[in-house]
């Protein structure tokens, strides 16, 4: 059983490579845009309960600070499961050029000042594995 988070700025293609994963390997996704959560902290509870109930989750969010992933992984820390954090890197113009062909574009400051302020994940958050996906 695999807890799997995406994380990256908007734009980077974190919904896509995630739907695709989800679909070939049959784990439960759970996406913030996707279930309206306004928090990270609403994600939480639906992702317990899955991996409780013995299916593997994919989360698919900014997860851009340390904190919203350490509060996660503080949820299930009790939980048998692999953690893996999948960062998407991929360079902001091409992150913004993605945006703005979306329905409702971000505005681009924003998509800036998160790219700014990214917290990169490390080991010692506690992730069984960091993987990066180099999205061009």
């Amino acid at each position: 059983m695999k807890l799997i988070i995406f994380c990256g700025i908007p734009g980077s293609g974190k919904t896509t490579i995630s739907k695709q994963m989800s679909e070939e390997n049959n784990y439960v996704r759970i996406s913030m845009d996707e279930e309206k959560y306004i928090r990270h902290t609403e994600m939480i509870e639906p992702i317990v309960n899955y991996l409780k109930s013995g299916k593997s989750v994919i989360a698919d969010s900014l997860y851009d600070l340390r904190e919203h992933r350490e509060r996660l992984l503080d949820a299930v820390k009790d939980v048998e499961c692999e953690r893996i954090c999948i960062v998407i890197d991929t360079p902001l113009e091409e992150s913004i050029r993605r945006n703005n062909t979306r329905p409702e574009p971000l505005p681009r400051g924003l998509i800036e000042c998160i790219y700014e302020h990214f917290e990169h994940p490390s080991m010692d958050e506690g992730w069984d594995e960091i993987v990066h996906i180099d999205n061009k």
